[in-house]
């Protein structure tokens, strides 16, 4: 199907892409085993997730649900510092 598409009624929707462009996009993106957590920061989410009694997200939706008040909660407590 992808090789033939018009075999299965429908047009070819492939994109050319430039190769030193696509090499340059891969350049600038960091895998994600390169990305080094934050302890300090995961520590102070489960924190106040246990003092809020917030629970692991289940779906998409829970879980942006959860980002949204822990970041509320975090940076209210920043305010409260500064």
């Amino acid at each position: 199907m992808y090789s033939c598409p018009t075999l299965f009624g429908t047009a070819d929707y492939l994109k050319d892409v430039d190769t030193d462009e696509l090499n340059a996009c891969a350049d600038h993106c960091l895998a994600k085993d390169e990305i080094q957590p934050d302890d300090d920061l995961h520590e102070l989410v489960h924190l106040v997730m246990n003092e809020n009694q917030w629970t692991m997200p289940v779906d998409v939706y829970s879980a942006a649900k959860l980002y949204t008040n822990v970041r509320c909660e975090i940076v209210s407590l920043l305010d409260l510092v500064l």
